[in-house]
């Protein structure tokens, strides 16, 4: 990812320099965020998958730190100003977390196809030493595949054509055919992995959906609608179904007015409900497997609904990732193929910031859909010291209570 000398005016080069420098501050920070909120949240470090965020957020931060700040360095000056070895050692860095980062984004496409088709399996399966396992022997089979073809292509190839202490580029983006394979090809390849895992999620979670919305059962105030059993010794039918909640204090008038009960139908409403909840306990003394179904029933549409978000962030992760690196890598195919007469050298600087802002904007993406890296960031920034913050917490902690609060009949 390096370029020739390329001459600005002095003024271009402070607006693109304050720019670049301001990315570079949102891309470092943001992502060590990312990394200190995994450290110190023990909700989130309880889930594997998100191994795989914390090594992109890894990645991402080294963008930020290294490559971009290097990049702005050279962008200033003109050329590479550092000499051959800390430009060698640039580009293997440089290369190196940036394919981990997209090798990355199609371990997290795995990761949720995993997670979606194996149930509770997933568990036994995917644990953090494997996950750990794969993301440490991808790490050393990509340094080491780059450090062999920066240290050795001249040697194995007899091409000289790059100039380190000049353009700071990889000797191999000068042939053609290296670069259509590594650069094009590979990066295709694991594009189209990520693409058809995502859509084989998506059909998934789109079928259980439509399963779980024809099993769902209409509930109304006073009517017995869901399905029935019969008690033998009473032959009345009792609701099998312990999600009704009958708060009918108040009945309606023909006029679409509400006049409040009576003492004798206060009476009348008591009765009712102790013989209902006499017959709804009747029942799960009679049936307890229904009870079961019921609250498997529960857990399973909870765990629909966090698929269904998980798959969301996976969206965005794989939209944006799509968006920003596909256009440099057809850039640097067409530089390979045909030089600097077809990819101009502002159309360059551009594709190449474009790539590593994708890094920058990761971390928003964390923190606008999952609501743990969200509490994060709001400390971290001291948000959560307004009042606002105070609000929210408030109104979060009044919603665990509500939840924890056991349900009747159970």
């Amino acid at each position: 990812m390096a370029r020739g000398t390329v001459l600005y005016p002095t003024a271009a080069v402070v607006i693109i320099a304050l720019i670049e420098t301001i990315i570079i501050t949102v891309t470092v920070f943001g992502n060590v965020f990312v990394i200190v909120a995994y450290v110190r949240d023990s909700r989130i470090r309880s889930k594997v998958g998100n191994l795989f965020i914390l090594n992109l957020a890894v990645t991402d931060f080294f963008i930020g730190a290294c490559s971009l700040t290097f990049n702005l360095s050279r962008f200033i000056v003109g050329h590479w100003p550092l000499g051959e070895i800390a430009c060698r050692l640039w580009l293997v860095l440089d290369y190196t977390v940036s394919w981990v980062s997209i090798l990355t984004m199609a371990y997290i496409s795995w990761d949720r196809y995993c997670m979606v088709t194996m149930g509770l399996k997933y568990k036994l399966c995917q644990t953090k030493k494997r996950v750990g396992l794969i993301l440490a022997s991808t790490w050393a089979i990509v340094i080491g595949f780059f450090s062999f073809l920066e240290f050795t292509w001249s040697s194995m190839t007899g091409q000289t054509n790059a100039d380190h202490s000049e353009t700071c580029r990889m000797a191999f983006v000068y042939n053609r055919f290296a670069t259509l394979f590594i650069n094009f090809i590979v990066f295709i390849t694991v594009l189209a992995v990520a693409v058809v895992l995502n859509c084989f999620v998506y059909l998934n979670i789109r079928r259980r959906t439509k399963e779980s919305d024809d099993r769902q059962i209409p509930l109304y105030c006073n009517e017995q609608i869901p399905k029935q059993t019969s008690d033998a010794a009473t032959k009345k039918p009792v609701c099998t179904s312990l999600h009704v909640k009958v708060s009918c204090h108040q009945k309606p008038t023909s006029m679409g007015k509400t006049i409040s009960p009576t003492v004798g139908d206060t009476r009348s409403m008591e009765a009712a409900r102790s013989k209902r909840e006499a017959s709804i306990n009747s029942f799960e003394m009679a049936s307890p497997d229904a009870i079961r179904i019921d609250l498997r029933d529960k857990n399973s549409r909870n765990r629909l609904v966090k698929h269904r978000k998980a798959s969301i962030v996976l969206s965005i992760l794989t939209g944006c990732f799509i968006l920003f690196w596909t256009p440099y890598k057809i850039m640097t195919v067409v530089f390979a193929f045909c030089g600097s007469n077809c990819a101009s050298a502002v159309l360059w600087e551009v594709l190449e910031v474009m790539v590593w802002c994708n890094s920058t904007i990761n971390p928003f993406i964390y923190a606008a859909t999952n609501v743990h890296f969200r509490r994060n960031f709001s400390h971290f920034l001291f948000l959560d010291h307004w009042p606002c913050g105070t609000v929210h917490r408030k109104d979060h902690h009044t919603a665990e209570a509500r939840n924890r609060q056991p349900v009747k009949g159970f």
